[in-house]
């Protein structure tokens, strides 16, 4: 391998997490390019030398939609690469098979597909200890698997669950905001992918705006930003229920 390119969009931290756990079995050295904190404005191009792993959270059953243009502005050239969603115990449905599609049509070869179960970044009490032993342990399989096809250059047709159509994407009717906590320091505004926290109010969130992916939860300094309200306790319980078993991580190879 030429090089080896780790892209990921990670709001809640644990998709970097993974993609990274993948990228350092593959190779000592690697590229990361993180679609939260820097926009893709050119093409990356490929080799079919190289390779691609891309890492996505799974929002209600779909890749996040934002991150579909940068997605396409990686091209490749029969250039191999691994997928990978990352979903909190309820499903990945079409994610895995949706982030497969739009590499494929863009010159990429699939070797292999993952689907890692992490926190729930919404629901942060479902699936609270994964990824766990058991789902790094198959991050060894899927690498150990998708190198040995890379030896061998014949990449056979790998089977990716899902439907075409893919489900319409959906989103919660609720949002975080800042609490006593927040200092205004703004780093919530900078980070927020879609404009949905007020630069001048940054306690306040734009509901219509916010596609929750948690990135102001996650990196505020002061864990200022959170989920709270009668609509957000309700959907929580409920979510924790209907999700309460354990699921496992799969791999496609």
């Amino acid at each position: 391998m030429n090089r080896v390119v780790n892209v990921y969009f990670s709001p809640g931290g644990t998709t970097e997490k993974i993609g990274r756990e993948i990228s350092k079995r593959v190779s000592n050295s690697y590229d990361d390019v993180d679609l939260l904190r820097e926009v893709v404005e050119e093409n990356i191009t490929f080799t079919k030398d190289d390779l691609l792993i891309v890492s996505m959270p799974v929002f209600a059953g779909r890749i996040p939609q934002l991150c579909i243009s940068q997605l396409k502005k990686l091209k490749g050239n029969d250039t191999p690469f691994i997928a990978n969603v990352v979903y909190g115990n309820r499903a990945f449905e079409d994610a895995l098979l949706e982030l497969t599609d739009i590499l494929n049509e863009n010159g990429f070869v699939l070797i292999s597909g993952s689907a890692i179960i992490a926190r729930h970044s919404i629901f942060p009490k479902v699936a609270s200890d994964r990824p766990n032993s058991t789902d790094i342990e198959l991050i060894d399989e899927l690498v150990e698997k998708s190198l040995e096809k890379m030896k061998t250059n014949l990449f056979n047709n790998v089977s990716i669950p899902g439907n075409r159509p893919y489900r319409e994407s959906g989103k919660l009717p609720i949002g975080p905001k800042g609490n006593s906590n927040c200092t205004d320091c703004g780093i919530c505004v900078e980070l927020c992918p879609v404009g949905a926290i007020p630069e001048d109010d940054p306690k306040e969130t734009d509901v219509d705006k916010c596609i929750n992916c948690t990135a102001c939860v996650y990196n505020c300094p002061e864990e200022a930003r959170v989920y709270s309200g009668i609509k957000y306790k309700v959907a929580s319980e409920a979510f924790a229920k209907k999700n309460a078993k354990p699921l496992d991580s799969e791999i496609f190879v």
